[in-house]
């Protein structure tokens, strides 16, 4: 976060499988909100799966305390 900002970016994007909870509950956790859904992003061999786009917003963002 501090490099991308430092950087210039004002936001950071990421995609998650729909089903990875534990990655959605950490990257909510750290601000990351939902905007957007990409169908059938994943493809697996028991099914595609969609990712669900995060993003976080580096504009006037004091969450990480820093």
């Amino acid at each position: 976060v501090d490099t991308a900002r430092s950087g210039g970016a004002e936001a950071l994007l990421l995609e998650v499988a729909d089903d990875n909870q534990a990655a959605l509950a950490l990257y909510r956790g750290h601000g990351f909100v939902g905007a957007g859904v990409r169908r059938d992003y994943y493809r697996r061999a028991d099914g595609n799966r969609d990712a669900i786009v995060l993003r976080r917003s580096l504009i006037s963002d004091t969450s990480s305390g820093k």
